[in-house]
């Protein structure tokens, strides 16, 4: 199919099934009018299938369910139409997909699996099989519908598979209802799968029983009839002319003849009397029963005559079309033979009107066929005509047929149009429904016809347009070839043909401009690309003729390699040579180019055989290597399952080293072999391992315990969590007890691991006092280090005058910080202030000869480095002068509070304190009210404890200034906390600030920023306390 074909029609019509399948795959779900086509018009039932599976026209699917000729398509169709029916989520598609059910197991399904009511009744509704229905009535979901299928259903024996099968209560009862029958009620008593229905057909039969039951099965409180009684009993069945008395009689006296006493049938004369009865009695039941049989026979006789005749004139009632005056005839013939003395008169007379209806219907369905003929005749040529191919021929034929057409139903009434029912009175029901058809059928092929012309009309444009189409995008594509730059010849050549043959049939277009436009935009194309084409082989030619030496040299060397002995070394030449061949095989035209060919293929030839010879020999040696291959792989598969480890062990071990010396193979089969032999000395050799390992599996599971262990007890050695390391050692020695014995190798080895783990602990834990204060001194030391690193290089004569204690020794040995080295302002305070942070954030309390002596020394590196920078620290958190105003102002602030509360008098009170009461008052008088005792308590509590906060997030506090100040702020919150009877107390400080000793007070005088050490930050202490105890007092509260 060239280029053009293709454009003229979409993928879902090509040729090629696939792909039309993947075309239909494509195609989008609302595309419908398209899978509608397919399914309906193309030749492949697969193909229809796919497309059928995509339709959702309940009524198209219908008809292919209907009238497609593979089963498949129409099962397909069955399945759709039955999933839109139980789909009921959209209801008009499921309403419609029922109303073109035709399939009454389609119904039966739906009936049962609806979850709709409606819907479910609606199917029932157009179920005609009664064994359906009771499938239905069994199986459906819905109470209702199961109940309306059960009424539908008329046959006994359904309606006792019901009550016997349904596992539903309501429609088994209800099928059990009407059933009078002993055995059907026996059967669904003992079969019913509802217990219920089972216990109810029981009290059916119970019901039923007649009243002798109670005499065949007396209560023990009765009285045993005597032998006098059993006898009479039985000479008064032997005149009884009821069978079923008789046999009642027969057995009861036996059964209560059994139970006389021992003496009574000693007792010759009641025995004899017994006998007689009982034997006169059988004989009665032996005539009454042979009279009931001969009763049955004729009543049977009877019957099936008086049936036969019925039946007979069921058949003759039936008759139509044809056959009517051959089974007449038979009928007749049939009626004659049999004994007309069993037949009522009512039957005789219903046979003698059958017959004469029977006449009557054939000569008006005579009359009908002849009338018919002819009209049949013309549909026939209707159709044909309306399928021509020829549509002008189709045209002209229609209108002489319309003619005939015409004249033949003009003087039929009714038969311009569809019947309608009724519409002729004296014409039979059967009759206008035929020519009814008949008129359809010819409209139908009008209508085909007509569509058949739209269509043409309708594809004949469609071609049109899309011939433009194609040779618009032909245009496209060619002048977009025309400007490429890299333009084989070979393109080109296609490219010309295409436009050659574009131009010489553009064929009919939608209007002649478009004609004219498209003629010229060829023209062009084939203008450019010819003159394109001549230049584009013209430069063939030249790459031909440069080719042709390129060829000459390469037949050289193929035929050089005939000099060479070694194959390996001309296998891979020769494929070389045939790669560069490829890669200038346009060499040139005519003789030249075939002679150079014949050259080439020649000597190929000569050197290929010659390594196929040798491959050959190769092939041979390779597969006597294999044969032996072979037989290592059976020899070692063997093996593999012997217990024998040492001797099959070595004989494995030769086997491996023949392997190596056979030799190495190529291919697949080369690497299947190795797997093979490989597989069968690693299955040996793995069976050894595991029988090897299960001796040591004990050992090795033990020592790995114990390195676990070990491990643990090594890990937990240098904790100091003293609690849960000592709880941990102690479970990982009674473990150590638990595990069983190691290798004896290792044993010693581990057992020492584990007790110098443990004697480290507990060695550490004897400790554990001593080391938490080291650690917590080592901790300080390095704040200490940290801050003396900044300090500037200053030597003793430059150290300042008011300070009187003698160098420490870190003093002269710490790192002096040179004017280079030294960090910027900002950096020294966020470095000073994370120094001062982690200082206060420890926690851990230190003798206290230690804790004041690290105390002192941290205030004196901190006092020299405030001293050597005191504008790095101004208006900041470090800032002295800054914490020493507010530590004056929470003091007033807390004092002003226990001036309110009256705990301190007015004169005595700071201005802040005074100026707060002032406030206080005129806040009173505004609101024209006092504030309550309670709330003023819980304002006072706030604002203690919001200075206490406050208090804790100062800096350090340097000089004597510093420490009356903290004494005095804690002597007011301990004040006001006893004064609230013991209530909450927060400390004011949440750790030591550096505080001023009485070595440095002069300075502080005159400086005002000599930090000091830290004091004691308790709310409200008694009294100031000494250096000594605030220091240890410190330590506590961090």
């Amino acid at each position: 199919m060239s280029l053009l074909d293709r454009f003229r029609q979409p993928r879902w019509k090509h040729p090629d099934r696939a792909i039309r399948a993947s075309a239909i795959e494509e195609l989008g779900d609302q595309e419908q009018e398209v899978l509608r086509a397919v399914a309906r018009e193309d030749e492949d039932p697969g193909i229809r299938r796919l497309a059928t599976a995509r339709l959702d026209d309940p009524a198209l699917l219908a008809e292919i369910a209907r009238l497609d000729q593979s089963d498949d398509v129409r099962e397909e169709a069955r399945a759709l139409l039955l999933d839109i029916a139980l789909d009921e989520q959209d209801l008009p598609r499921a309403e419609a997909a029922l109303g073109v059910l035709a399939d009454e197991r389609d119904l039966a399904t739906l009936a049962k699996q609806a979850t709709s009511e409606a819907m479910g009744l609606a199917a029932v509704g157009r179920i005609t099989s009664e064994r359906i229905l009771g499938s239905v009535a069994r199986q459906a979901t819905h109470s209702a519908v199961r109940l309306a299928a059960l009424e539908r259903v008329s046959n006994p024996s359904e309606r006792l598979a019901s009550a016997t099968k349904s596992e539903h209560k309501d429609v088994a009862l209800a099928a059990l209802t009407g059933v009078t029958d002993p055995e059907q009620l026996e059967h669904v008593a003992t079969r019913a799968r509802n217990k219920l229905v089972a216990r109810r057909a029981r009290a059916l039969l119970r019901a039923q029983a007649p009243a002798t039951q109670a005499e065949r099965h007396p209560v023990a409180s009765e009285q045993v009839p005597t032998a006098d009684e059993v006898c009479a009993r039985l000479e008064g069945a032997a005149t009884a002319v009821d069978l079923r008395l008789v046999a009642h009689r027969l057995e009861e006296a036996d059964a209560l003849w059994a139970k006389q006493d021992e003496a009574v049938p000693a007792n010759h004369g009641l025995l004899e009397r017994f006998e007689k009865a009982r034997q006169q009695a059988r004989d009665r039941l032996t005539t009454l029963e042979v009279q009931e049989a001969e009763r049955r026979g004729q009543e049977e006789a009877r019957a099936q005559a008086e049936a036969a005749h019925i039946a007979l004139c069921e058949r003759v009632e039936a008759l139509e079309g044809d056959e009517i005056p051959e089974a007449l005839a038979a009928a007749a013939a049939g009626w004659s033979a049999r004994d007309l003395a069993l037949v009522p008169a009512e039957v005789t007379e219903r046979f003698a009107r059958a017959v004469r209806e029977a006449q009557a219907r054939h000569a008006r369905w005579r009359e009908a066929q002849e009338q018919a003929a002819h009209l049949e005749a013309l549909i026939r040529d209707a159709e044909t005509t309306a399928e021509l191919p020829d549509l002008a021929e189709a045209h002209g034929q229609w209108a002489e047929l319309l003619k005939a057409w015409n004249a033949a139903t003009s003087n039929r009434p009714g038969t311009a149009g569809p019947v309608q029912d009724g519409a002729v009175a004296d014409t039979p029901r059967r009759e206008a429904g035929l020519t009814g058809a008949l008129v359809t059928r010819f409209r139908a092929a009008e209508a085909r016809l007509a569509a058949r012309a739209a269509d043409a009309r309708e594809a004949q444009a469609r071609e049109q347009r899309q011939r433009l189409e194609e040779l618009s995008a032909l245009c496209v594509r060619l002048e977009a070839v025309v400007d490429r730059p890299d333009l084989t010849l070979k393109d080109a050549d296609q490219a010309w043909r295409d436009v050659r043959v574009a131009a010489e049939g553009i064929g009919a277009l939608p209007t002649r401009q478009d004609h004219i436009h498209m003629a010229s935009r060829l023209r062009g194309v084939q203008t450019t690309l010819f003159a394109k084409l001549q230049e584009i082989r013209e430069v063939d030619d030249w790459k031909r003729w440069a080719n042709a030496g390129v060829q000459e040299e390469i037949c050289q060397q193929v035929e050089a390699l005939q000099e060479i002995d070694d194959i390996l070394e001309v296998a891979p030449k020769l494929r070389e040579l045939r790669q560069q061949w490829k890669q200038v095989s346009s060499g040139p035209r005519g003789e030249e180019g075939s002679a150079l060919w014949q050259r080439f293929r020649a000597a190929l030839e000569t050197a290929q055989a010659r390594c196929d010879a040798y491959f050959a020999q190769r092939a041979v040696e390779e597969a006597d290597r294999v044969q032996q291959k072979q037989a290592l792989c059976a020899r070692a598969e063997a093996l593999t399952d012997s217990t024998d480890w040492l001797r099959t062990a070595e004989e494995l071990k030769q086997l491996q080293l023949q392997w190596q010396s056979i030799g190495s193979l190529r291919g697949e089969q080369a690497r299947e072999l190795a797997a093979r032999f490989r597989s069968a000395c690693d299955r040996f050799f793995t069976r050894r391992k595991e029988d090897l390992a299960q001796r040591k599996a004990l050992w090795s599971s033990n020592q790995a315990k114990k390195e676990t262990l070990i491990q643990q007890a090594e890990a937990i050695a240098d904790t100091t969590n003293w609690s849960e390391g000592l709880e941990t050692l102690k479970r990982l020695q009674l473990e150590w007890k638990a595990i069983g014995p190691v290798k004896r190798q290792k044993s010693e080895a581990l057992w020492k691991r584990f007790r110098t783990a443990c004697d480290r602990f507990f060695n550490r834990y004897k400790n554990r006092y001593q080391i938490g204060i080291e650690a917590a001194k080592e901790t300080r030391e390095q704040l200490i280090d940290e801050l003396e690193a900044l300090l500037p290089a200053v030597s003793a004569v430059e150290r300042p005058a008011s300070s009187v204690e003698p160098p420490a020794v870190s003093d002269v040995e710490r790192p002096v910080v040179s004017d280079v080295e030294r960090p910027e302002p900002a950096d020294m305070k966020r470095r000073v202030e994370s120094i001062w942070q982690r200082w206060r954030s420890s926690s851990t309390p230190l003798p206290g000869a230690l804790h004041a002596a690290l105390e002192d020394r941290f205030a004196a590196v901190y006092n020299r480095l405030v001293e050597a920078q005191p504008a790095t620290f101004r208006n900041t958190s470090l800032d002295a002068r800054e914490n020493l105003r507010h530590m004056e102002q929470l003091c007033q602030e807390v004092e002003g509070v226990l001036s309110q509360l009256g705990m301190q008098p007015l004169k005595n009170a700071p201005a802040v304190a005074l100026a707060s009461l002032l406030k206080e008052a005129l806040a009173s008088n505004t609101i024209a009210g006092r504030v309550d005792e309670q709330t003023r308590r819980r304002t006072a509590i706030d604002t203690v404890r919001t200075a206490q906060a406050a208090w804790r997030a100062l800096g350090p506090a340097p000089g004597e200034q510093g420490r009356l100040l903290t004494a005095r702020f804690n002597r007011a919150c301990r004040r006001f906390f006893d004064h609230q009877g013991g209530g909450p107390r927060k400390k004011a400080s949440s750790s030591p600030r550096p505080q001023g000793n009485g070595r440095n007070q002069a300075s502080a005088a005159v400086a005002g920023s000599t930090p000091t050490r830290a004091a004691s930050d308790v709310a409200a202490p008694p009294k100031p306390l000494p250096r000594a105890a605030e220091s240890k007092q410190s330590s506590e509260d961090a």
